[in-house]
């Protein structure tokens, strides 16, 4: 396995990938204004690993992709912005949050 360089930055660290990616990235949207969505959307890709992804909310619109929804700590706040028709997810981390206490 071939080792890349890693940057920290905040407490964050990036790898060359990741920071190659972003700055593609950013250089799209400035050439594009910010007006071609889909591009932009089919461009980006999760930068977060998690050994524990699960979905939470239904398979639609509404569900979101969390890392381990069962490890939050007791009274832990879960924002959720952007809420639609479908709020399976608040309803679910909900029960999740109950089920720990």
């Amino acid at each position: 396995m071939k080792h890349e360089e890693t940057h920290s930055n905040n407490g964050f660290t990036l790898d060359e990938a990741t920071i190659t990616r972003q700055l593609t990235l950013a250089k799209y949207i400035a050439d594009t204004k910010g007006t071609d969505f889909v591009g932009f959307y089919a461009a980006i890709v999760p930068e977060v690993a998690c050994p524990k992804l699960e979905r939470v909310g239904s398979s639609g619109d509404g569900g979101k992709w969390t890392c381990n929804p069962f490890a939050l700590p007791d009274n832990c706040v879960v924002y959720s912005l952007g809420v639609g028709m479908d709020i399976s997810f608040e309803v679910q981390i909900d029960e999740i949050d109950i089920e720990g206490e």
